[in-house]
C-alpha cells in the first residue's frame, strides 16, 4: 500500500491497489513483521526446516527464531479479518508469500518452497476468504477472479 514498512525500511506500493482498489474497497493495512515487533528497519528473516511449518529466523543470526511472535500477531488479527472480504499478500515474503517462499537450504541442497508464516495462519483461520498476492493483480485473469470471489464473500458475510 505504500507505507515503509520492509525489512530495510522501503515499500512495494502496488498501483493497482493503492489507484483502483482504494477508490472502490476500505483497506486495512497489516504489516506482520511490523505488528510483531521487529521494527522498521530490521535484520532480514527467511524460513528454515519442514516446508509444511517452516520456522521463520533471522538470516544474520538464525539461531533467533521470529516464529512465535509472528504466529501470535497472525492470531491477534482475526478480529479484523473476519471483517474483510479479500486479503492481498506480498509475494515472496517469509511472513506474507502464499507460495513460492524460499525456504532456507543447506548449500547444495535441492531449492524449496513454502507459504509464509502470517499467510498459512491466515489461509487456517479463514479458509474461505477470498486471497491473492499482489501480482496477480496485474493478470486481467487473476484480478477478475480474485475481486468475483471477494464480491462473493461480501454478499455472504452480510
Amino acid at each position: 500500500m505504500g507505507q515503509a514498512v520492509r525489512y530495510d525500511a522501503t515499500h512495494k506500493r502496488h498501483d493497482f491497489v493503492t489507484r483502483h482498489l482504494a477508490n472502490v474497497a476500505e483497506l486495512v493495512a497489516l504489516c506482520p513483521e511490523q505488528g510483531a515487533g521487529f521494527g522498521v528497519p530490521r535484520p532480514a528473516m527467511e524460513l528454515r526446516g519442514d516446508p509444511g511449518r517452516p520456522r521463520a529466523v533471522r538470516v544474520d543470526d538464525p539461531s533467533i527464531d521470529l516464529t512465535q511472535a509472528l504466529e501470535a500477531y497472525s492470531h491477534s488479527t482475526a478480529i479484523v479479518l473476519a471483517k474483510v472480504d479479500g486479503y492481498v499478500f506480498k509475494k515472496r515474503s517469509p511472513s506474507c508469500g502464499l507460495a513460492g517462499v524460499a525456504l532456507g537450504q543447506a548449500p547444495g541442497a535441492t531449492a524449496t518452497t513454502t507459504t509464509g508464516i502470517h499467510a498459512r495462519v491466515v489461509r487456517e483461520i479463514f479458509p474461505d476468504l477470498p486471497v491473492i498476492e499482489e501480482d496477480g493483480l496485474d493478470d486481467a485473469t487473476q484480478r477478475e477472479a480474485f475481486l468475483s470471489a471477494v464480491r462473493a464473500h461480501a454478499r455472504t458475510r452480510v
